[in-house]
């Protein structure tokens, strides 16, 4: 995925797979030697109402910069209950963190 010094990422995965329980995946480098923790993401929904979603993007995903990881979040929920068709708000935020061919950190 194009982080110097890790050699395969493994994703291992919780699925909740019904209304309010998350789905959770935990991310862990291996640099040939040992495991690395690296970070989790996850996702919920709750009867269409409303959501919360993480995409975690590598630098062989985003071709911007070898040390950088992103993580991006979308949160959102109904505006009317009531109509036929149900429109959401959405809050949208990126999260950035480095990593330094050891440990991933936030990046301010």
């Amino acid at each position: 995925m194009g982080l110097e010094g890790i050699q395969y990422i493994h994703r291992v995965g919780f699925h909740g797979e019904a209304c309010g329980i998350p789905t959770v995946h935990y991310y862990l480098g291996w640099n040939g030697k040992s495991f690395v923790d690296m970070f989790s993401k996850h996702a919920v929904g709750d009867a269409g109402v409303s959501y919360y979603e993480e995409t975690i993007l590598f630098p062989a995903e985003h071709n911007l910069d070898h040390t950088l990881i992103i993580k991006d979040i979308v949160e959102g929920e109904v505006i009317d209950y009531d109509a036929e068709d149900l429109q959401y708000s959405e809050i949208r935020r990126r999260e950035k963190y480095s990593w330094d061919g050891k440990q991933i950190r936030p990046r301010p």
